[in-house]
């Protein structure tokens, strides 16, 4: 390295400023895994598969937006409302059904069938 330039500094919100040099494996190997609490280590492999589920499912859903010709913020913007209306029209129906229901209920109730 010349002496004009300076080395390439890496920053990591969870460790110090350190030359790129210096910088060291943040890797979790088994032994360091089986210091955790029993009952942590048990918690996350139970979540681990939802985890990775949902990741899936983010990634999936960014190859879908990168596929439009709008920015990705804007087509999550529009998968966002749209899922947010079938939702609604969805929990519309279900209300409406549950009052056809009861109307039902009633009416076999009050005619004694």
């Amino acid at each position: 390295m010349s002496e004009n330039s300076s080395p390439l500094v890496i920053i990591c919100p969870l460790r110090s400023i350190r030359p790129a040099r210096h910088v060291e494996s943040w890797d979790v190997d088994k032994d360091d895994r089986r210091r955790y609490n029993p009952e942590l280590q048990k918690k996350s492999l139970e979540n681990r598969k939802g985890k990775q589920q949902d990741f899936d499912n983010f990634v999936n859903k960014l190859k879908e937006y990168s596929k439009s010709d709008k920015p990705i913020w804007e087509a999550a913007a529009a998968d966002e409302a749209q899922t947010r209306a079938n939702s609604l029209e969805d929990q519309r129906r279900q209300e409406a059904e549950i009052r056809k229901r009861r109307d039902e209920i009633k009416r076999l109730s009050i005619t004694g069938n």
